[in-house]
């Protein structure tokens, strides 16, 4: 009895254990959730890069904020066959007529299923849980009728974000069935995964989770990051689909970073996104060339 119980401890501590990411090139194409978020900057300036991630085949789903009125990059995502996750941006959550606007914008873009209600509302507008379910049931019994997809908001992406989370559950999270619940992961260095999955499995078993956000500053820890904590988010908070944040912007969060003519600084690719287009990258002090993501996905999906 007592080994089982130093065994089952052992296996305890393992799974809270959070190694540093490490620097690698070659992809786990095994690992990897089709999925990335972009902002709704200039088409011009994001298709270069966006277009070879597109005939890759590494892309399925896009994640995009910002559509207002007119997207023309949403709608040439829809045209390249990408599906679009759309972001009902938190400025309009305590907007007295927050109905008639998320309806008016699911109207312009009859092609996007699935819609994120609110980003981060404990980070960005220090918004309570109790007051955005609220909101967000306010939309869901609206928008019944819609053929649509509701994701709840999801909380920042640590410690402070699992307790955010656990009061969204206790204010009604879980009695949606039909819904998916949106969460953000950036403490993989912490115990914020378990505090999230002890919050996930509060959820009824038809409600998917997606991973909305995720990733890691370091361009050159991109592939290790995917690799090693792809997996447990599967595994620990039983995600369906996880989208790296983010396509493009002025950080190296980015798969190409400094695309926006608004960052200054010179193009950057990441590792990752050379992974996935397949491109031929040169190696450190220029001792040769090696072709990054080499290794065929298993199963052909998630």
């Amino acid at each position: 009895m007592k080994i089982k119980l130093v065994i089952a401890l052992i296996l305890f501590l393992f799974s809270c254990y959070k190694a540093d990411i490490d620097e690698v090139d070659m992809l786990d194409m095994g690992a990897w959730s089709p999925n990335a978020g972009t902002h709704n900057f200039s088409l011009k300036e994001q298709i270069k890069y966006l277009e070879p991630l597109v005939r890759s085949g590494n892309l399925e789903c896009m994640r995009v904020g910002w559509l207002g009125n007119s997207s023309e990059l949403a709608d040439w995502l829809h045209s390249r066959g990408i599906e679009v996750l759309g972001l009902f941006e938190n400025e309009f959550l305590r907007d007295p007529n927050v109905v008639e606007i998320f309806h008016d914008q699911v109207r312009r873009y009859p092609y996007i299923q699935y819609w994120e209600i609110g980003n981060e509302v404990d980070w960005f507008i220090k918004m309570s849980a109790q007051e955005y379910m609220g909101i967000f049931d306010k939309i869901y019994q609206a928008s019944r009728d819609w053929d649509i997809t509701l994701l709840s908001q999801a909380p920042f992406g640590n410690i402070d974000g699992a307790k955010f989370f656990e009061a969204m559950v206790n204010n009604g999270l879980d009695k949606y069935t039909d819904i998916i619940v949106a969460l953000h992961y950036y403490g993989y260095a912490s115990e914020a995964i378990h505090k999230f999955s002890s919050q996930v499995h509060r959820l009824p078993l038809s409600v998917d989770v997606w991973v909305t956000e995720t990733g890691i500053k370091d361009q050159s820890k991109h592939i290790g990051y995917v690799n090693k904590i792809y997996p447990n988010l599967r595994d620990v908070l039983r995600a369906d689909k996880i989208f790296w944040y983010v396509f493009s912007e002025c950080s190296e969060h980015s798969l190409v970073s400094n695309l926006c003519s608004d960052c200054g600084g010179n193009v950057t690719l990441s590792p990752l996104y050379r992974a996935l287009v397949k491109l031929v990258a040169d190696i450190k002090n220029n001792t040769g060339s090696k072709i990054f993501g080499t290794r065929a996905r298993k199963g052909g999906g998630e």
